[in-house]
């Protein structure tokens, strides 16, 4: 019920796999995007949930995704940085769209394990970094009302990333 795409680089330098109950991001190359979705259900509104270990250098974003649309290619996308920030994006088929940004001291850095927790609710999107409320935006601009939700982990400039999963978990409302 899951597939996944590779959006900014080429389909190459990384590998997925399950380990010891986890599913295990391994980057080997820099710039790399990779998307992992439900495709098994289609939700209106979800909090979406994952449990990431960074076993691997601190350079990388673990994100969530929700209201994923394949055919019209637009999400909102939430991106937590291991060295504390984050960003929450509307990607509109074309690019990323800033919605807001910021930092979070509850974010832990290194090699160390994160909750992350997302609401997309009709127009109110909520991102929380180990249960502490980062931020609650309403988007009116962009208004993606329906999609999958996933998660994914992306690569800069320095390699090897390194995430483990130990959970992803949706809930409707």
């Amino acid at each position: 019920n899951y597939s996944y795409f590779e959006f900014h680089g080429e389909d190459t330098g990384y590998d997925t796999y399950t380990e010891n109950d986890k599913f295990v991001f391994d980057i080997q190359e820099t710039n790399r995007w990779v998307y992992i979705t439900y495709d098994a259900y289609t939700y209106t509104d979800a909090i979406i949930e994952v449990v990431a270990s960074n076993r691997g250098k601190n350079n990388n974003n673990v994100s969530l995704i929700c209201r994923y649309d394949a055919d019209k290619d637009t999400w909102y996308e939430f991106n937590i940085a291991n060295n504390g920030l984050y960003w929450i994006y509307a990607f509109d088929g074309k690019d990323y769209q800033p919605i807001y940004n910021g930092g979070s001291k509850a974010i832990k850095q290194g090699k160390d394990t994160n909750i992350y927790t997302v609401g997309c609710l009709g127009d109110t999107l909520s991102l929380y970094i180990n249960n502490v409320e980062a931020r609650t935006v309403r988007d009116t601009n962009y208004r993606f009302n329906e999609g999958q939700v996933g998660f994914s982990v992306s690569s800069f400039d320095v390699t090897p990333i390194l995430v483990e999963v130990d959970t992803f978990t949706i809930a409707e409302p």
